[in-house]
């Protein structure tokens, strides 16, 4: 099965709004057309994330949807330990957790929207795309 990891904001704005990219790309996971891979410190970062009150606020989670998305990523993910330690994106190093994770769990992509992120393209054989992409090309779904 596609092991596939993906970062913090589609989750976020993924379980925020419905018939959104980020969202389909939730559901595709759910349906179990992928296998989700994340990590401890991306586990960790969701939650933080989460609990900000400007999120909160934003986008009115209340601390059900919260645990809700928690006890999904923690149940039905493979989470790998976030031991290893790489040093590829020297302007936003707080996102090599997402690389170290598709390496660490042989991903094959990593979905993201972040530049820093998009801008390698593709980092030992793992390919660093956006949401719309890997639904469209990899998954084949039409998106409106």
């Amino acid at each position: 099965m596609l092991r596939v990891v993906i970062d913090t904001n589609l989750i976020i704005s993924g379980t925020a709004k419905s018939n959104t990219i980020p969202s389909y790309l939730l559901e595709a996971w759910r349906k179990k057309e992928f296998l989700l891979i994340t990590s401890i410190p991306i586990l960790s970062e969701i939650k933080e994330v989460f609990n900000r009150n400007k999120i909160q606020t934003h986008f009115s989670f209340n601390s059900n949807d919260i645990k809700d998305v928690i006890q999904l990523l923690t149940t039905q993910t493979v989470i790998t330990p976030g031991t290893l330690s790489v040093d590829i994106i020297k302007d936003d190093p707080d996102d090599n957790k997402f690389i170290a994770a598709a390496i660490e769990g042989t991903a094959s992509y990593l979905i993201s929207g972040d530049r820093h992120l998009l801008d390698i393209g593709e980092y030992e054989g793992i390919k660093i795309v956006k949401a719309r992409n890997f639904l469209e090309d990899v998954l084949h779904q039409k998106i409106a």
